[in-house]
């Protein structure tokens, strides 16, 4: 299995989104991109295209960004994927929902 790196990319004023990022692919999943210029910079900076987008829940200073991700021009990322706990899946921000047991695979 590929070795993930964490990138930690601090967006609004107080809060976090991460890179995790596959060095075999170039390529990241995105967790919590609130501010989804400053994880596409991050991005960018770390030479990855981004491939999904995994949020911890649904308010807005996590998932406030997902439309923004997921509509990246390709030269930035491949198609990207908005995920969040099927539990939570009354985000509007959301495409997919995972419950227990799910993979999402970054290939």
């Amino acid at each position: 299995m590929p070795a993930l790196r964490v990138v930690t990319v601090p967006i609004l004023e107080d809060n976090y989104a991460y890179l995790l990022v596959c060095e075999a692919s170039k390529t990241a999943a995105c967790v919590d991109p609130a501010e989804a210029s400053t994880v596409i910079a991050a991005a960018q900076r770390e030479g990855v295209k981004l491939t999904h987008v995994l949020t911890t829940h649904c308010h807005w200073d996590h998932a406030g960004g997902n439309n923004d991700m997921v509509s990246v021009p390709a030269r930035v990322q491949h198609c990207v994927r908005a995920y969040v706990c099927a539990c939570m899946f009354v985000c509007l921000w959301c495409v997919y929902a995972l419950v227990c047991g799910n993979k999402v695979l970054c290939e």
